[in-house]
């Protein structure tokens, strides 16, 4: 809470003692109201980003150049309060190079640094596995750290290694209908449909010709081979036969000899 009278020049402000243990990043900063901006200016000699301008009866204020860090806003007084605020989407800037620095090996303290001017955007403590989420980056580091370790991060400007084309691939699964660009997901579902439908009516065919295969192979058996059932009925007859033959020959033998005797 800044409380500022215009009248009274230059205005110190000091860091917070103990903040950082809290994980709250403060530094000192020297405050000076020309006409209606507010210029802050770091003690240490390091730039400030945030411009804060104020209007009207100094009820309203706006902000612009955040960092990527939350927004903490404390409201004290008698009273009722009531805060109303609005925030406007700000165009996707460049990639720019950013710099992490160990703060404290020790502790696992890192800070997301700006390598241009130096200034410390947001700090983070790793946890147990070396990761943590500082700036919209996601960092882990291993081995052994020390004070004072940096790893830049500069942009692919090129756009080597990076997933945009497999982004851009996915993307053409549905059809966009402003560009007409698109949907293979759905060719890629009615040329398998298709082919389905393909093996299975090639499976139906492979069904039918082998039945009649089959069939004709016992047409073939049943013209061709031996039946021996009926050969066993065949021989049983021809046997029965030749003994009907054989007792009549013998009957007539029998008869020949008495006629022979008789005379």
């Amino acid at each position: 809470v800044f409380e500022i009278d215009a009248r009274a020049g230059a205005v110190r402000i000091p860091p917070e003692a103990g903040a950082a243990a809290a994980g709250f990043v403060t530094l000192g900063a020297a405050a000076r109201i020309e006409g209606d901006r507010l210029t802050l200016t770091a003690t240490d000699g390091r730039r400030l980003e945030t411009r804060a301008l104020a209007s009207g009866s100094a009820q309203a204020l706006s902000l612009a150049d955040l960092p990527n860090e939350e927004l903490l806003v404390v409201m004290t007084g008698p009273g009722a309060l009531r805060l109303a605020g609005a925030t406007e989407a700000a165009s996707r800037p460049a990639v720019t190079p950013r710099e992490i620095r160990v703060i404290d090996a020790a502790t696992g303290r890192i800070g997301l640094f700006d390598p241009t001017t130096g200034t410390e955007l947001a700090s983070r403590t790793l946890d147990a596995s070396g990761t943590a989420t500082i700036g919209g980056y996601a960092v882990t580091l291993s081995g052994k750290l020390a004070d004072g370790d940096r790893f830049a991060i500069l942009p692919n400007g090129d756009g080597q290694g990076d997933g945009r084309g497999a982004e851009a691939l996915a993307a053409l699964a549905r059809r966009d209908t402003g560009t007409d660009r698109g949907g293979f997901g759905a060719l890629y579902a009615e040329l398998v449909g298709e082919l389905g439908a393909q093996v299975a009516a090639a499976d139906r065919r492979i069904d039918t010709a082998t039945a009649r295969k089959e069939s004709a192979e016992r047409a073939e058996t049943a013209v061709s081979g031996v039946d021996l059932d009926a050969e066993a009925a065949r021989l049983l007859q021809q046997q029965q036969a030749y003994q009907a033959n054989a007792q009549v020959l013998s009957v007539a033998r029998q008869l020949f000899d008495t006629l022979l005797n008789a005379i």
